[in-house]
């Protein structure tokens, strides 16, 4: 009788072994895999293949109405398996748990196995076998609103998931944006978790428009400012002679650097211009004086070079900004001497017009009285030589 009563035990203690896996939300399947044991139990039968085998608590429904989440990890508990989401589960004995079912971590659970006879498992805390009774809690009771959570006793409740957010100490929480992952320069918007973002305001003038800074319609940025299109905002706007003196101002002629005076002197029939008072006096010339303003050289901003040559056999001077006029005259036997300075080839600036005149000799005038004169003794005006001004 008494082996007869070991039999009954043995398969009675099979029948609590049991796998537990998720086939969809809210189902549960259980496979009582020590069916065979219990054949195996009484006499006569055999079922080497369940040899081994450990028991595991029974699945019970949650007091709320949820299932206990325990997976049989089958696992040892000194290693760890990291899971698909590179979270590393807990193990029982990480846990300290001795029984039951124990949230392990990363949302499931691990199953601690089954209290001796006798005792409760949950009686002496939270997966700890004793003699106490233990009342399980739901997932309201334990201020849980999403993950894995103890009931308290033996099981683990699964307490949802967060619509917004994310599960953190099975609460939902919200991580606010910012102002720079949501490329705003100012103005104010939503954080994304019911609060506020203050993005600043534009440098200069700028407008803030839909979280960006910038110049509104018929306006052109300036460093932080915007400024009326049209107008200027460094000197790089500007062209020629002129430059930007103030931002969102027109572009103005330069007033600096100071243009050199230009002198005439006189000798026989022959007129020689220079920016030196002097140059011709060894040499017998009379000064007529300051007869117009030219820029120095190297020339710049679209100056071009006024050149002088002189025929080395009459030693007539001839004054030119023809490039092409000088090379010629050059081939031709003629000394190129220097240039003079630097002249516009077009109206700018306040500037006027040089008129070349020859009567077998060259004349340079931008006095148009002179001119007139000129024409009237004979001379023939030949051209425009280029421009330059009437004051420093």
């Amino acid at each position: 009788m008494r082996l007869a009563k070991q039999h009954q035990n043995r398969a009675r203690a099979a029948w609590y072994h049991v796998e537990v896996s998720f086939s969809g939300p809210g189902f549960v399947r259980a496979a009582f895999v020590g069916l065979c044991g219990a054949l195996a139990a009484l006499p006569g039968a055999s079922c080497a293949a369940d040899e081994g085998a450990t028991a595991t608590p029974p699945i019970h429904p949650a007091a709320d109405g949820s299932v206990d989440a325990i997976h049989d990890t089958k696992a040892s508990d000194s290693a760890d398996s990291e899971g698909p989401t590179g979270c590393i589960p807990a193990t029982c004995v990480k846990l300290g748990a001795t029984c039951g079912g124990a949230p392990d971590g990363c949302g499931g659970a691990v199953s601690c196995g089954a209290c001796p006879a006798g005792e409760t498992c949950g009686g002496a805390g939270p997966n700890q076998c004793g003699s106490g009774p233990c009342t399980a809690k739901t997932c309201n009771q334990l201020g849980a609103s999403c993950g894995a959570i103890s009931d308290g006793c033996s099981a683990v409740l699964q307490c949802g998931t967060c619509s917004t957010g994310s599960c953190i100490n099975n609460a939902c929480g919200c991580t606010p944006t910012s102002c720079s992952a949501l490329s705003l320069q100012c103005g104010s918007a939503s954080d994304g978790c019911g609060g506020t973002l203050s993005c600043g305001q534009c440098p200069g003038n700028q407008a803030c428009s839909s979280g960006s800074c910038g110049c509104s319609g018929g306006q052109h940025l300036c460093g932080d400012d915007c400024v009326a299109d049209g107008t200027c905002c460094t000197d790089g706007d500007c062209t020629g002679l002129t430059v930007c003196s103030s931002p969102g101002t027109a572009c103005a002629c330069r007033t600096s650097p100071a243009r050199l005076a230009t002198y005439r002197s006189v000798h026989g029939q022959d007129h020689l211009l220079s920016t030196n008072p002097t140059e011709g006096e060894p040499y017998g010339y009379v000064s007529e004086g300051i007869v117009f303003y030219i820029y120095a050289t190297p020339c710049q901003w679209g100056l071009v070079p006024l050149h002088r040559v002189r025929n080395t056999t009459t030693n007539e001077h001839l004054c030119t900004a023809n490039d092409l006029e000088r090379d010629t005259l050059v081939a031709a036997g003629w000394a190129e001497e220097n240039d003079i300075g630097c002249i516009a080839s077009a109206p700018t600036c306040g500037s006027v017009e040089i008129y070349r005149l020859q009567k077998s000799w060259h004349i340079l005038t931008v006095d148009s009285a002179e001119r007139d004169a000129l024409m009237a003794a004979g001379w023939t005006l030949e051209s425009t030589a280029g421009y330059a001004w009437n004051s420093p």
